[in-house]
């Protein structure tokens, strides 16, 4: 009976598992939020839940250490969002030039500040940047510029970023607007809108 309990404790770890393998091919992106969520709840009930693994007491602290390994890799691994191409509408010039055009001519310059390991920076990247009809408002209303915190320490302490991703709005060169946080397409669309007047 013990043996049996084990099995199936393990082969619901193992559907998930699955479920987890198939999310980091198709990308973090494939699952809503409530989806996600529960995905992580119930891997982490599954982790808390396996009853002891089946070893002699010397291999199963070694067992139940790789287990658990394996498990906090998987989340990791599916909690990083994924490999997102940097979208187009990101100026490829720094800052300094973009906002010396700015001033020139006037156009606003939206500053998102980012870093490669920073998950919800990735999502905006996909969910709001990448996609052609709100990339194309956004570069109607301003020029658009990405600057990772860890390659441009010094702009990220010029601006005092605490924390990731912040947008900055530049209008006639100065700092007027910021926002901290992750926004969806719209949300960002209107926040502009509203710092612009």
């Amino acid at each position: 009976m013990a043996a049996r309990r084990i099995a199936i404790v393990y082969a619901g770890a193992g559907v998930q598992l699955r479920a987890l393998r198939s999310c980091l091919r198709t990308g973090i992106g494939s699952l809503d939020a409530e989806r996600r969520n529960l995905l992580f709840w119930v891997l982490l009930n599954k982790l808390l839940a396996l009853p002891p693994l089946p070893f002699d007491p010397p291999m199963r602290n070694l067992a139940q250490f790789a287990v658990l390994a394996l498990i906090i890799i998987g989340l990791m691994l599916f909690f990083r969002g994924g490999s997102v191409p940097r979208p187009a509408i990101f100026a490829t010039e720094p800052l300094e030039t973009v906002l010396a055009q700015s001033a020139a001519d006037g156009k606003p310059v939206l500053v998102k500040f980012t870093a490669s390991w920073c998950p919800p920076c990735k999502v905006m990247d996909r969910e709001v940047f990448g996609r052609p009809a709100i990339a194309e408002q956004l570069s109607q209303r301003a020029r658009v510029v990405a600057v990772d915190i860890d390659d441009r320490k010094d702009l990220a302490q010029q601006y005092k970023i605490q924390s990731i991703p912040t947008m900055v709005l530049f209008i006639g060169g100065e700092a007027k607007a910021r926002a901290e946080g992750g926004m969806a397409g719209d949300e960002l669309l209107a926040w502009m809108d509203r710092s612009a007047k």
